[in-house]
């Protein structure tokens, strides 16, 4: 079983969303997956041209745009598992990684028609495997990952792909303040290492895991008062 991993996060917060990708890829390598790391912000990937937009256009399985992506389209056709990583806190951010998504169109086949007239899934004749979201903000709460988590769900489902769950990490900075101050909350990465173990395991990640990496680190009204002091 193979796993590919794709850092979509900027420059700026990537160090952060890599504290989360580490020791859910040691857990994906403790159960026996095999385990690739790739930074997309360091690859030239440009917008999608949205062909499949047009009524006739028929894809041929290959994106016309010759970039960076044509190098990430045969090991997201060879990987049993997705794991995309992004974080939300700017527009920029967010626009890049949606459109990430949209680049992978090529990858995706309209389903046949079957012979009793009913159509069959056809993802890029790849319709088994697994997706995982990982995701960071230095916003306070969760309900800011729901549109960006709707998104992934889609791609997954596009693809005929297992949607495993999201581990999302809400004012993440905390994480970073915590550990100066000699307080690493080390729960919260056995609980991301626990959580890449159990997809090749069981295929599944356990709510208690997801719960553990996104809980509360700071009292909310704290957080909001040292957000102000630093605008």
């Amino acid at each position: 079983m193979n796993a590919l991993i794709l850092n979509c996060g900027s420059a700026q917060n990537k160090s952060l969303l890599s504290e989360l990708i580490r020791p859910f890829a040691d857990g994906l390598l403790e159960a026996g997956a095999g385990v690739e790391i790739i930074e997309t912000d360091s690859m030239n990937i440009e917008c999608c041209r949205e062909c499949t937009a047009d009524y006739f256009f028929e894809s041929n399985g290959y994106c016309i745009i010759e970039d960076d992506m044509q190098i990430i389209h045969p090991k997201l056709r060879e990987a049993d598992i997705w794991v995309f990583a992004a974080s939300i806190d700017t527009v920029s951010v967010y626009n890049n990684f949606k459109n990430f998504l949209d680049r992978m169109e090529p990858l995706f086949q309209l389903p046949p028609i079957s012979t009793n007239g009913k159509t069959q899934s056809n993802a890029g004749g790849n319709i088994t495997g697994k997706v995982v979201f990982i995701s960071i903000s230095n916003s306070w709460g969760l309900s800011q990952f729901d549109t960006i988590i709707k998104h992934v769900q889609s791609t997954a489902e596009l693809f005929g792909k297992q949607y495993c769950g999201t581990i999302t990490r809400p004012h993440a900075s905390a994480i970073t303040a915590l550990q100066k101050n000699n307080f690493p909350p080390e729960d919260i990465f056995t609980a991301a290492r626990q959580a890449g173990n159990q997809i090749v395991q069981k295929g599944c990640i356990d709510s208690r895991y997801l719960q553990t990496i996104s809980r509360p680190l700071v009292a909310k009204k704290s957080f909001i008062r040292k957000l102000s002091h630093n605008l």
